[in-house]
């Protein structure tokens, strides 16, 4: 009976022997799933971060083009108010200056002697060679 009861004690420890293996392999395995899912969140949290970041460096970008956009129609604008008043100011500078040349206050009686004047002043007299023109269309007239 000894023996017996020595053979159902060493079973009994058997079994207590392979349940405590049994826990203990069940909790490297837990211990090991644990390990795996922790990595796996590391690995998806750093991916969310990088796509976070490179979103994040896209609307920056997009950010600066657009600034540099408006930088860059700021200055085309500014040139060509620039150039827009350039030709506005030579456009009137050029209209001044053809209104001193021409008095629009003086009568047509004014302007029409400062024509005969001017043409007096080339008169025939002063130029020999206009004479001989003269006398020459004469001549030809005679002919």
């Amino acid at each position: 009976m000894l023996e017996k009861l020595s053979s159902e004690i060493k079973k009994i420890n058997l079994n207590l022997e392979a349940e405590r293996l049994l826990r203990l392999k069940a909790e490297k395995e837990k211990e090991r799933e644990l390990i795996l899912q922790e990595e796996n969140l590391k690995k998806t949290d750093e991916e969310e971060e990088r796509i976070r970041k490179e979103k994040f460096e896209e609307e920056e970008k997009l950010k600066e083009e657009g600034l540099r956009m408006k930088e860059w129609e700021r200055k085309f604008d500014e040139e060509q108010k620039i150039k827009e008043d350039t030709l506005i100011k030579n456009f009137y500078k050029d209209s001044t200056d053809e209104n001193k040349e021409i008095d629009l206050n003086k009568s047509d009686n004014e302007l029409n002697n400062n024509e005969i004047g001017y043409e007096k002043s080339n008169n025939d007299d002063d130029n020999p060679n206009i004479e001989e023109n003269n006398s020459n269309e004469s001549n030809d007239n005679l002919k």
